[in-house]
C-alpha cells in the first residue's frame, strides 16, 4: 500500500496561520510523539479570495519505514 504524501485542504479565511494550526491539528491527530506528519507546502488563493487551498506533504518522519 502507498501512503498518502499529499492532502488538499480548503481553508476558511486567507491566514497562512490558520493553515499551520491545521497541519498541527493534524499531526497531532495522527501520532503525536513520533514528530510532524504534514507540512504545508502550497498555498492557492480561491477565485473569490475568501478561503486558502493548501496542500499538505507528509514528511519522511510520518512515513513507516520500508
Amino acid at each position: 500500500m502507498i501512503p498518502d504524501l499529499y492532502r488538499v485542504v480548503l481553508c476558511e479565511g486567507t491566514s497562512r496561520d490558520l493553515a499551520e494550526q491545521l497541519a498541527q491539528q493534524l499531526n497531532a491527530q495522527a501520532r503525536p510523539k513520533s514528530g510532524p506528519w504534514y507540512e504545508p507546502v502550497a498555498y492557492v488563493d480561491t477565485p473569490q479570495r475568501d478561503a486558502l487551498l493548501v496542500v499538505l506533504r507528509r514528511t519522511r518522519r510520518g512515513l513507516a519505514p520500508v
